[in-house]
């Protein structure tokens, strides 16, 4: 699987604090089934920014590569919607996702006021095509899914948490999004090993048992790879919801 929303580096927000913490989570991650992951460290100023981001990434590329654990890492930004961010990406601060055209961008926290929708339009200006970050967690968007629907017509992205397919309090909205057909990518949004662990391989086969394998692929790994590579961003196509996917199989030798 391709893990595009990972905070990995040490040190630099919320994220693991030493480079043997890193380490940790990355051997965690790549037990639970990744294969490629993209540091997204916060970038919030005045609390997250970093001069010195890209050297501390190559410092874990080098350790990862050392170490043998057979991951590619990326380096890509959790840009929080503000105007720095234009200024992060000039002076080093916040990168795109794998160098790519690709921004990972989180909304405010409460409410978008046409001040936010202007700058989500400036940033497409510049070229930059928008992932909106855990889309699930802002209630604005859940109990307004005209806005939510708006904001997909507009050509932004959206991911999904994989924590919160398995989490009971926010499994059924994760579930209703993905049946929507609003999500491209589902990524871990790792920080530790503790409290916000990796949980790929457990997410992915919810999504397969729900959707079917070919939109778990999608959304772990394909859509990915398309990011990676700069390339258009799949929409998923969902079906009529059966349980757990029972009678789709059933009736697939039939089809």
């Amino acid at each position: 699987m391709i893990d595009i929303h990972a905070h990995i580096l040490p040190g630099i927000d919320d994220g693991p604090e030493t480079m043997e913490d890193s380490l940790s989570l990355l051997r965690y991650a790549k037990d639970n089934g990744v294969k490629e992951i993209i540091a997204t460290p916060h970038y919030r100023p005045p609390k997250y920014q970093c001069s010195n981001i890209k050297s501390i990434f190559e410092e874990l590329k080098t350790k990862v590569e050392q170490e043998g654990l057979g991951l590619n890492i990326f380096l890509g930004s959790e840009i929080y919607l503000e105007e720095e961010w234009q200024a992060g990406l000039l002076s080093g601060k916040c990168s795109s996702m794998g160098g790519s055209s690709y921004l990972l961008v989180e909304l405010p926290r409460h409410k978008i006021y046409p001040y936010h929708e202007k700058l989500l339009y400036e940033i497409q200006l510049q070229g930059f095509q928008i992932i909106l970050a855990h889309i699930e967690r802002f209630d604005y968007l859940i109990k307004e899914p005209d806005l939510l629907q708006t904001l997909k017509d507009r050509g932004y992205y959206m991911q999904l948490n994989a924590s919160s397919l398995m989490d009971r309090r926010t499994k059924k909205t994760a579930l209703n999004l993905l049946w929507k057909g609003v999500i491209h990518f589902i990524a871990s949004d790792s920080h530790n090993l503790l409290s916000r662990k990796p949980q790929m391989r457990e997410a992915y086969t919810l999504v397969q048992d729900e959707l079917g394998i070919d939109a778990a692929e999608l959304l772990f790994r394909k859509n990915g790879a398309k990011l990676i590579a700069n390339e258009p961003i799949v929409d998923l196509k969902t079906e009529k919801k059966t349980h757990k996917g029972m009678i789709g199989r059933l009736l697939a030798p039939w089809k």
